[in-house]
């Protein structure tokens, strides 16, 4: 409903005139569906922050999970360089210890860009 700004009568929406004065009507449309509109926004808002939140979270432990994991590729290479009886398996190892390194080094990459876009998109 519209109301008239001339006569404050109330004119349904698919008129473009006053029926009491003939005025013709300026959009004025009442506050309450556009708050229930904006509450609903807010709620949505509140809702996405929430399961954001939740994936941020995991990402986090994600990414500190790698940094261990690499941690300990690192000290596996080390230990199999100076350990191993066999000198044969030692460049496996180390050919496969460095592919672990450099997939690892890249999901934390992709993980700390993934931080790093969001606090972009926050400024």
């Amino acid at each position: 409903m519209e109301i008239c700004k001339k006569c404050n009568e109330e004119i349904e929406d698919n008129f473009d005139s006053c029926w009491s004065c003939g005025g013709v009507l300026e959009i004025h449309k009442e506050s309450g569906p556009k708050q229930n509109i904006k509450i609903k926004t807010d709620e949505k808002k509140q809702d996405l922050v929430e399961k954001l939140s939740t994936k941020y979270e995991a990402l986090q432990l994600y990414q500190f999970l790698l940094k261990i994991y690499l941690i300990i590729n690192i000290v596996g290479i080390v230990l199999s360089i100076f350990l191993m009886p066999d000198k044969f398996f030692i460049p496996v190892f180390i050919i496969v210890g460095l592919l672990n390194i450099f997939v690892l080094t890249s999901n934390i990459k992709i993980v700390s860009f993934l931080f790093d876009l969001s606090k972009r998109i926050d400024n």
